[in-house]
């Protein structure tokens, strides 16, 4: 049975209202921007580390300062599934990757 994937639950470590304002604008815009409807679980969890690597305080960011889960529905039942720490970590290298590819870095 597919799941119905309505949205990715994404946090950073830091408190949000610690960071500076403009960072926030810069990501509400790249969430608006660059958000699609019908976007897989994949696509929306890189969406979610583009988007929170521009806001984290850390040159070199990793599961120790972001952490993902998804919620998922599931026989009628909102699921919570919180990312491994690799899975994590093979994220946020697949955008580094990607964004030095196209060179947004």
């Amino acid at each position: 049975m597919q799941a119905c994937v309505r949205l990715a639950v994404l946090w950073s470590r830091q408190h949000p209202l610690m960071l500076p304002l403009f960072l926030l604008q810069s990501a509400q815009s790249n969430l608006k921007s660059e958000y699609k409807d019908g976007m897989d679980t994949e696509a929306a969890l890189e969406l979610g580390v583009k988007v929170l690597m521009k806001t984290i305080d850390s040159a070199a960011p990793t599961s120790e300062n972001m952490e993902l889960a998804t919620l998922t529905v599931k026989d009628g039942r909102v699921v919570q599934s919180i990312l491994a720490a690799d899975k994590v970590n093979a994220l946020i290298k697949k955008v580094i990757d990607g964004e030095a590819a196209s060179g947004d870095v």
